[in-house]
């Protein structure tokens, strides 16, 4: 009697194993496709920066300190100081025109509040205020015999805008500062996290010599809230006890 061999059915791969395959082939392929096919850049070629001379108002008059790089896309921005026709001291925001593709102006802004205003054409820095708060300029200029006021600026949009301050009266203004020295009084500013929030607050310390020659030192500290600057007394007042209990030391006096 013959006998009937059965066929053994053929195994198949399990569900998980072919997704793991074709995965990994496409991955292969777009390797493959990446390294033969043209590589097209991604990010705008940087520009070198404008000439500045061309996009200021007319009979400006920049300094020579040139111009502060802030950064965009796809070109960087720039903030210039310059001297106006009419004697003002100003800044200007020069952006990128997506448009156009090129540069232009954006804004301009005189440096002045008050009775308070710039003879120089300022010098700017860059400071990153913290976590989600705007790059701040700082524009610094001679206000006066031995005093510079330096004012707080920031860009929002093709806008260059003076930031806000609220003082210890209550009273509320554009954000500057008093830096300088004389021989009875000296005054300035620095920025810096002094409570450990990941902020940076505006640190003034001043001082004052009576005439018996007892020296007075305080401290007033603003703090960043939705974008003023505002009058802080429980860590102006830390500040200015830890001032007067632990001194800043002084150079000796040289004979």
């Amino acid at each position: 009697m013959a006998t009937v061999r059965r066929r053994k059915k053929k195994q198949q791969a399990p569900p998980f194993v072919v997704a793991v395959a074709l995965v990994v082939t496409g991955l292969l392929l777009a390797f493959v496709l990446q390294r033969t096919l043209p590589h097209r850049e991604s990010v705008a070629e940087r520009l070198p920066p404008p000439e500045f001379a061309n996009l200021l108002p007319a009979g400006a008059e920049a300094g020579a300190g040139g111009a502060l790089e802030l950064p965009d896309s796809p070109q960087p921005a720039y903030v210039v100081g310059y001297a106006a026709s009419n004697g003002e001291i100003e800044v200007a925001l020069i952006v990128w025109d997506k448009q156009a593709e090129k540069y232009r102006l954006g804004s301009k802004l005189a440096l002045r509040t008050g009775d308070v205003r710039l003879e120089s054409v300022p010098t700017l820095k860059a400071v990153s205020l913290g976590r989600g708060a705007p790059i701040a300029v700082l524009a610094r200029g001679s206000a006066g015999a031995y005093v510079d006021a330096v004012f707080v600026l920031v860009r929002q949009g093709n806008e260059i805008r003076f930031v806000a301050k609220q003082e210890k009266d209550g009273h509320a203004g554009i954000a500057f500062f008093l830096s300088g020295a004389s021989v009875r009084h000296s005054e300035d500013v620095d920025f810096g996290d002094v409570d450990g929030d990941g902020a940076k607050e505006a640190v003034v310390n001043e001082s004052t010599t009576d005439d018996r020659g007892v020296k007075q030192t305080s401290v007033s500290v603003y703090v960043l809230k939705e974008g003023v600057f505002v009058y802080d007394e429980d860590l102006s007042k830390a500040l200015t006890l830890s001032r007067k209990v632990f001194p800043e030391p002084t150079a000796p006096p040289t004979e």
